[in-house]
């Protein structure tokens, strides 16, 4: 009876001799012109629907799956949706944080890895700088050239540096000058809108007057000098002793001011 012959290390060594010559060749698993192939180049870098890696995963199409896991445990949970759409229903991971919206933080905006580190996180420093209407199309949608616009492919942030927030009146008259409130930058809102700005004042008062510090016999009264009967008309030019400092404002801490500016996954805290 004769023996079968096995033939498996043989076709193990040509399993192993073709893999060398497709890594030689720049990649695993690609045939040709299949572009719907696996792909793995020498790097290592995987690749499927295309031949041209971008990054260690790149996906040329639809990916579904019940669930996406981060290096740092931020979950996607059971989205079941393609990676392109991903960006859109990403609110998850944004604490539902609209874009457009300003906040305060605690970090310093001036520091580059920090910008660096929020702009990765969606956020812009609120600091006047002209950026992408392309690059931040979201946000551009939102707030159009309300804080100014320099050109026609970039618009501005907010420039929050020093200032207090003030919501819009839109008519309520809870601001009796919102009509003449201007833009913050060339281009910007003035008026009633948001982005408009207000230098600062003083409202329209009256202080008592003490005549004796004007070197004139008698006690203290109230209002115009000029209106009080027995008074000289030349101390119309007098005035009260200056007392404050050198702007009107409340009890403050310093905080710097960031707005969201695009959805992203934040892999980083």
């Amino acid at each position: 009876m004769m023996k079968r012959q096995q033939s498996f290390p043989g076709k193990f060594l040509l399993i192993v001799i073709a893999s060398v010559l497709l890594l030689s060749m720049g990649g695993l698993l690609y045939a040709g012109d299949a572009v719907d192939a696996l792909f793995i180049d020498k790097d290592g870098h995987v690749s499927i629907g295309t031949s041209t890696s971008k990054a260690n995963l790149d996906v040329s199409g639809t990916v579904k799956a019940e669930e996406f896991m981060t290096d740092k445990g931020a979950s996607l949970g059971a989205v079941k949706t393609a990676v392109s759409n991903i960006q859109k229903d990403v609110n998850v991971l944004n604490l539902h944080v609209p874009v457009g919206t300003i906040m305060a933080y605690g970090g310093n905006t001036t520091d580059s890895g920090i910008i660096n580190q929020l702009k990765e996180q969606g956020w812009l420093p609120c600091n006047g700088v002209a950026v992408s209407r392309e690059e931040y199309k979201d946000l551009y949608n939102i707030i159009g050239t309300a804080f100014g616009s320099i050109s026609d492919t970039t618009f501005q942030v907010p420039d929050m540096r020093g200032l207090f927030l003030r919501g819009v009146d839109q008519g309520s008259t809870r601001d009796p000058e919102a009509g003449s409130r201007q833009a913050p930058a060339p281009n910007g809102n003035a008026g009633d809108k948001v982005g408009s700005v207000q230098e600062d004042q003083l409202k329209t008062h009256k202080h008592t007057v003490n005549a004796a510090h004007a070197g004139l016999a008698g006690g203290k009264s109230t209002g115009d000098p000029i209106a009080v009967a027995g008074w000289p008309r030349n101390f119309a030019g007098k005035e009260v002793e200056a007392a404050g400092g050198a702007e009107t404002r409340p009890k403050n801490i310093y905080v710097n001011w960031i707005i969201k500016a695009k959805h992203t996954l934040p892999l980083k805290p």
